[in-house]
């Protein structure tokens, strides 16, 4: 799991979390998150340790613990998750391995994993137990969800949400108050996996998909070819945070 620095047009910054995926336990370049964390960016960031150096006109970012990320998908609009291509292998992080929510039952216990925005450390990250309400669909952004009983914080948005083995069933998205907090389902991101090795977006990449929790090896690969990355942007020096926003509102849930 890591931090996402998302630089804007106006000198500000999105906050968010994101996980990397791939061969389970393995480093990875490929690294997904919510798309309101990404979206109308100028850079994208992981932060893999100290977040600041100091210099004379301030603080600013230090490179030498940050991986440069490329947007390599995202939706226009909905389902809210996007999926990153970093400039190099993570060797810090390892991936996760991925699980249709379908699989997951309502009254299990999660984890919602993330770094809270209101945490000046990198590796502050929070993990947030709770139970799966229920599979849902949220009417307002055509999305299907799951609903659960774990706080989703500012800052929290694009971690993974996961069951008891460490299977990935969603991204912790949506927070209405203390009581409906909601993940975006795993699926769409696998689906999207799937879909990237017809177009040529990623090569030689390896992730790991859960099939069958009957077996703790029930495992299934798949392999996507790529055609290379895309050029990168200018580095950002001197960044102003602000906390990440979390985009629809509770009228768009559909309660039956």
């Amino acid at each position: 799991v890591v931090r996402i620095l998302a630089a804007l047009p106006d000198g500000s910054a999105n906050l968010g979390s994101g996980f990397a995926v791939g061969q389970a336990g393995e480093p990875s370049a490929v690294f997904v998150t919510n798309k309101h964390v990404v979206e109308n960016s100028t850079a994208v960031y992981l932060l893999l340790d100290d977040r600041w150096s100091e210099t004379e006109d301030g603080s600013a970012l230090n490179m030498e613990y940050v991986v440069r990320c490329d947007v390599v998908y995202e939706p226009e609009t909905y389902p809210d998750y996007a999926i990153l291509l970093a400039d190099r292998i993570v060797t810090e992080r390892v991936a996760l391995p991925l699980m249709p929510a379908a699989l997951a039952e309502p009254g299990e216990t999660i984890y919602a994993i993330g770094f809270p925005s209101v945490s000046d450390q990198v590796d502050t990250v929070t993990v947030t137990a709770g139970t799966i309400s229920r599979l849902a669909h949220m009417t307002e952004t055509d999305t299907d969800v799951i609903q659960i009983d774990a706080n989703i914080n500012h800052g929290n948005s694009g971690g993974p949400l996961i069951t008891e083995e460490g299977y990935v069933i969603g991204l912790n998205t949506y927070g209405y108050g203390d009581t409906i907090n909601l993940a975006v389902q795993s699926d769409y991101v696998i689906i999207r996996l799937n879909d990237l090795v017809d177009i040529g977006t990623l090569y030689e990449f390896e992730y790991t998909l859960i099939t069958d929790r009957s077996e703790g090896s029930g495992m299934m690969t798949t392999v996507l070819i790529c055609v290379g990355l895309l050029a990168a942007a200018a580095v950002v020096a001197v960044l102003i945070l602000r906390r990440n926003r979390k985009p629809a509102t509770a009228a768009g849930y559909q309660k039956d």
